[in-house]
Formats: structure tokens, sequence, C-alpha cells
């Protein structure tokens, strides 16, 4: 048992050191392309190194995440191809060591890759990407923060089911312009009606201002009374930012506010299709890492030669730009409609893993 044990801890040492230079080379391609893409706002915003240092730290997460699918195949790649080369995969066979408790640690460390990246997603990433666009385009660009708002042309159904037509929202004021609430019965036919030249936010309120109240018969179509308020409150549990669509960019939304703004959608009866495949790929992406593996380990046993090291970058980049391509093409169909949402974010994973788990076992028969 000890010994086993000390197999354990050598071939996690071996892959976390090929693991760590990798993610390593792959963030600092991501900083440098970074630095130079942004390199002339910096130059002629005047920006100091500490703005600098700051604000590509925060990108730091993002860059991690992005490479942790790649980083963990090359690990996998790099320190397989030592131990092939150095026989030691031969020796552990010639002990009759079974090569699926070699590959164990490895899958376990991919799991706990995939846990760190699921919190990743959740919290660090989008908090990085909104400080980002706040120091990029209030402290570096001078722009003013754009809090007065105004949409047009909303549309929101309540939990209540009252369809609310909107003609204008200031969002910095919160006064709505031209409102139209409509009241439906089961059968969807029209019971009351009520108009308003304004509908302003106050004291956790909405009150209305110049108001006709209509109802109707039970054919929702002939006017039974019509009377008008200079100002009537409202009660109904929805507030302010319930009206409008998401003001911000997804990559700034945690989970929490991702599936926030899809049952709001899904309330007001619009669409929601794009929100959910970036919802469910917020879990599946994490996983990339573990699921490379399965694909990546055939490939890594055969690593020997002369050109082994070469071929095992050929092996990396092959298997990431196919992985990358069946991703963005289950996004696609996801967000075209043509697939299930949940099953489009999770596509690209499913196929590796089968092909991966008839690969693995085929190989260590």
């Amino acid at each position: 048992m000890k010994k086993k044990n000390i197999l354990l801890i050598y071939l996690v040492k071996e892959f976390s050191v090929s693991f760590s230079l990798a993610l390593v080379f792959f963030c600092l391609i991501f900083m440098i392309s970074e630095f130079f893409f942004r390199l002339s706002d910096f130059v002629n915003n005047n920006a100091s190194f500490t703005f600098i240092f700051q604000y590509l730290a925060l990108l730091l997460p993002s860059w991690i995440r992005d490479s942790l699918p790649v980083s963990v195949l090359s690990g996998l790649m790099f320190s397989m191809n030592r131990l092939s080369r150095d026989n030691e995969i031969t020796a552990m066979k010639s002990c009759g060591i079974n090569l699926r408790y070699v590959f164990m640690p490895f899958f376990l460390i991919g799991l706990l890759i995939s846990i760190f990246g699921l919190f990743l997603n959740n919290k660090l990433i989008p908090n990085g990407f909104e400080k980002t666009f706040d120091m990029r385009e209030i402290t570096l660009y001078k722009h003013e923060a754009n809090l007065n708002i105004k949409h047009k042309g909303i549309i929101y159904k309540s939990t209540g089911g009252e369809i609310f037509t909107i003609g204008a929202y200031d969002t910095k004021k919160n006064i709505m312009y031209d409102v139209t609430i409509d009241i439906f019965d089961n059968d969807l036919r029209l019971m009351r009606q009520v108009k308003a030249q304004k509908m302003t936010y106050l004291n956790n309120e909405w009150v209305l201002n110049r108001v006709v109240e209509r109802m109707y018969a039970n054919n929702g179509k002939e006017i039974t009374s019509e009377n008008y308020f200079s100002e009537k409150p409202l009660k109904m549990d929805v507030k302010p930012n319930d009206f409008v669509p998401a003001m911000k960019n997804t990559d700034m939304m945690t989970n929490s506010d991702l599936k926030y703004e899809i049952n709001k959608l899904t309330n007001s009866s619009l669409p929601s299709t794009k929100l959910k495949v970036a919802y469910f790929m917020r879990y599946s992406y994490p996983f990339a890492g573990i699921v490379v593996m399965f694909l990546g380990i055939p490939f890594a046993i055969g690593l020997s030669g002369k050109y082994a090291k070469l071929r095992g970058i050929g092996y990396v980049l092959f298997i990431s730009f196919f992985y990358w391509i069946l991703m963005s093409f289950g996004r696609v169909l996801g967000e075209a409609g043509h697939l299930n949402t949940l099953l489009s974010a999770w596509l690209t994973n499913i196929i590796f893993i089968v092909l991966g788990f008839w690969l693995f076992f085929k190989m260590s028969r």
C-alpha cells in the first residue's frame, strides 16, 4: 500500500509540474496579447504603471479559466512523454499495475481543477470584467458613468400576468412614460386596462399619474366603466430593474445574475435562449479539463521516440482546436434554437467523454 501511495504522489508531482508550467505559459500569452492590444490606449491616456498592473491583474482569472483545458492536456502529454521515454510506463505494467490505476490521480486532479474553474466562472471572472470595464471607460477614457439610460418600447409581463407596455423609461429617475397595463382573465380576455401618462417609483411603491382606468365586459371588448385619476398607487411586487433588459454584458454577470435575467425575460414572454446557453456553459466549460483527459490519454501513451515532444504539441493543438470548434458549433445551434440549450452547452463534453471512454478502455485492456 505504501509503495502505491508513493507512486501516486510521484505521478501527481510529474503532472503538476508540467501543468503549472503550461498554465503560466498560456497566461503570459494572454497577458502579452491584452497588453499590446491596449497599449495605444494606455499611452494616449497617460495610464500609470499601477493602473496597467491592476487592469491586467483583474483579467488574470479569465486567462486562467481559458487556459485550464489546454494546460491540463499539456501537463498530461509532457508528463506521460517523460514517463514513456524513461520506460517507467513499461516498468509499471511489468509490476502488474493496471493503467487505470496509474491514470486515476490525473482524473482526480482534473476534477479538482474543474471545481476551481466553476468558482472562477461564478465569482472572480465577472467581478474582474466589471471592474476592468469601469477602469477602462471611466478612469482611462474619462467617460461619465452612463446612469441616465432611457429605454424605449418596453413590453413586460409580471408574475401576476399583467402586461406592461411602456413608451420610455428613465432608469436614473425611475420614471416611466406612456404606460399601459392590461389585465386578463384565465381565458386571456381583457378584463381591465390602466393607462397612465407617467409611472414613478417612490418610497418602494409605484405611483401612476394622469390615469385612465377602463373595465371591460366578459367578452373583453365592451367597456363597462371608465374612471379618471390624477394620481393612483399601484401595488405590485416589481422592482425598477425588472422592467429593463440586462444592462451588463453576460461576462460581467455572476451565475445568479444570469439566472435572474433569464427568469425576468421568461416571465415577460421575451426570448432568453442566448442567456440560457451562456448560463449552462458556465457549468460545462470548467469540465473541459477532465473531459480532454479522456481523449488525450490514448494519444499520450504512444508518445515515444525522437520527435515525441513535437508530436505531443501537435496532439495538444489538435485536440484543443477540435474541442473549441465543437463548443462553438454547439453554442451556435443552441442560440439559433436548433438544439436544446442545456444539450448545446454540454454537447462537446458528451462527445469527448464517449470517444475518450471508448479509446481509454480499448487501450487499457
